[in-house]
């Protein structure tokens, strides 16, 4: 239970569950100097003669994150201030299924007016976009979908709100696993501005 992936085999030993890498001297990512590691993992079984069963190549950044009432967001224990902009999602005259080229093109301009920061909205970003912004340096505000509800949302501005059928807190959960190897991830939005109001799923 709990190992499906690894069907008749059972679980792994913990020791595969969880691994701790030790790096010396690290380069760190930051927005003026986005340093990258590739990570290469492999899962084989049956000791050094046996197959590899899983494999995975990952880009990874090294650094820190620390908010401070006093000084604001501090990367690897500098002060940045944040230069962003809500960015869409969708783009006019191309859609919600946009071409990487068009993604690359919108993060290269905005670092060209000297912003740094970039709010995903109002859904979480295509993993695409997240592996651009941390090779081009830019921090970004990982969003959620969960709005309000027909069950939560009470006034005027609440007609006709559907239902939703999501966990919050699942999704949100899953939001964290799926990106958190992004190190221009600098924090997550627990729920669009639509459903963070009074009476809704989080309030």
């Amino acid at each position: 239970p709990g190992c499906k992936p690894w069907g008749n085999r059972g679980c792994p030993p913990k020791d595969l569950r969880s691994a701790t890498l030790n790096l010396t001297n690290a380069q760190l990512w930051s927005v003026a100097r986005p340093y990258l590691y590739t990570l290469e993992v492999s899962v084989s079984v049956g000791g050094s003669g046996g197959g590899t069963v899983d494999a995975v190549t990952q880009s990874v950044g090294i650094r820190s994150l620390a908010w401070d009432a006093e000084q604001g967001l501090k990367v690897n224990e500098q002060r940045v201030k944040l230069r962003g902009a809500c960015n869409h999602e969708s783009f006019t005259g191309v859609g919600v299924a946009l071409p990487d080229r068009v993604d690359l093109l919108r993060v290269q301009q905005l670092r060209g007016v000297g912003m740094n920061a970039w709010r995903t909205s109002h859904n979480p970003p295509e993993p695409v976009l997240l592996d651009l912004t941390d090779r081009l340096g830019v921090l970004v505000l990982d969003e959620n979908r969960v709005l309000a509800t027909g069950e939560n949302c009470h006034g005027e501005g609440c007609i006709n709100v559907p239902a939703y059928a999501g966990d919050p807190v699942s999704d949100v959960g899953a939001l964290a696993k799926r990106d958190r190897n992004h190190p221009s991830v600098a924090w997550y939005s627990l729920c669009n501005e639509a459903g963070c109001g009074n009476g809704t799923l989080l309030a």
